[in-house]
């Protein structure tokens, strides 16, 4: 009998495909025996302390999270079952950003339109359960747009291919109390290749910490900038929505065959998560 509640926000801002996919994995990587995952929208009582043991934002527009006149009451509400009751949360690329101290890309190079150039983001996250930054992962090159796959390493040093849309990575989080890195992207942040024989020294010398795990107060957090939920079929309903955009749509569809075969390590990865939170999975 279920004992416990996952609650995935899906109000706007979040991005349709992303909580879709979210709750799919979560239905299928979380213990369904102790754990039923629910959208926010159709429960009751998503801040009930008692009954809710993950809080989750998926991807989508942390800015456009920030419009919704109800936001700010979330807020205020996920603060306190976080950092006064104890509750566990994940946040995925907009709600990783949404959840750190600040956001930028400053001082980052950018492909916009063929032309380098740099840019800083006038935007201030609201949710905050991390003290440490969000800094926007760079784009190789204007072809590849919006999106890219970017290869990752967890802990244990296991790898796999994430999709990467606009999405963070975490600065310096080795000098932020109370976190760990509990996933790497393999090369660093401003492109330049690096090969290290062990994790241990992946994130010495490099700001490439995809994934954290962080002590905010009395609960536990994980934000990723990279998202483990979405996989071919995902990327390739997004590349149908550029309608005739080729070049667009051709990104998407290669970064979709790029990442079609780690389905698998997709789904160890969301349990490699969900274990730090110390919520149940299906591998328990």
């Amino acid at each position: 009998m279920n004992s416990g509640i996952i609650i995935v926000y899906d109000r706007p801002g979040c991005g349709p495909i992303c909580v879709d996919n979210t709750i799919a994995q979560l239905q299928r990587v979380s213990d369904d025996r102790a754990l039923v995952v629910k959208r926010y929208s159709e429960c009751s009582d998503p801040f009930n302390s008692r009954e809710v043991k993950l809080f989750t934002i998926p991807g989508g527009n942390a800015a456009l999270m920030q419009k919704d006149v109800l936001f700010s009451e979330t807020v205020e509400k996920v603060q306190k079952i976080v950092q006064i009751d104890g509750v566990s949360y994940l946040g995925i690329c907009a709600g990783a950003i949404e959840a750190s101290k600040d956001y930028s890309i400053s001082q980052f190079k950018m492909y916009e339109g063929g032309v380098l150039s740099k840019e800083s983001i006038p935007y201030t996250p609201m949710l905050n359960l991390y003290s440490g930054s969000s800094v926007l992962v760079p784009q190789q090159s204007d072809r590849v747009g919006l999106c890219t796959s970017q290869e990752v390493i967890s802990k244990y040093t296991f790898s796999a291919k994430l999709v990467e849309l606009t999405g963070c990575y975490f600065p310096n989080p080795e000098q932020i109390p109370d976190t760990e890195v509990i996933l790497e992207y393999t090369q660093d942040c401003q492109r330049e290749y690096s090969f290290y024989a062990d994790f241990s020294y992946l994130h010495k010398g490099n700001n490439s910490a995809c994934a954290i795990k962080h002590k905010s107060q009395n609960g536990t957090i994980v934000l990723s900038g990279a998202h483990p939920e979405l996989g071919e079929r995902a990327i390739m309903k997004i590349s149908e929505s550029f309608g005739t955009n080729e070049k667009k749509k051709n990104a998407f569809q290669t970064v979709a065959s790029e990442i079609a075969p780690y389905d698998k390590e997709r789904d160890e990865i969301m349990g490699l998560f969900l274990r730090e939170l110390s919520i149940p999975t299906k591998q328990n």
